[in-house]
């Protein structure tokens, strides 16, 4: 699936927006809806942004990735 977050923190670095999924404002209550009604009216956008998550989670933050960083 595909992620709806708040552009703050760690999550840039997780989620690439409007490839993995979408990144709003903190505090922006409406863009958050409005990201989440984007992905649910797009079935087929919804699909190819949670294959590019899974293909990010796996490439960068896999276990053995991540110990291979440290």
């Amino acid at each position: 699936m595909p992620v709806v977050a708040t552009s703050v923190g760690g999550n840039h670095e997780v989620v690439i927006d409007g490839e993995t999924g979408f990144l709003v404002p903190p505090a922006e209550s409406s863009e958050l809806a409005r990201a989440i009604l984007r992905l649910a009216e797009q079935p087929e956008r919804r699909r190819k942004m949670g294959e590019a998550g899974l293909r990010r989670l796996g490439s960068h933050f896999a276990l053995t990735e991540m110990l291979n960083r440290y």
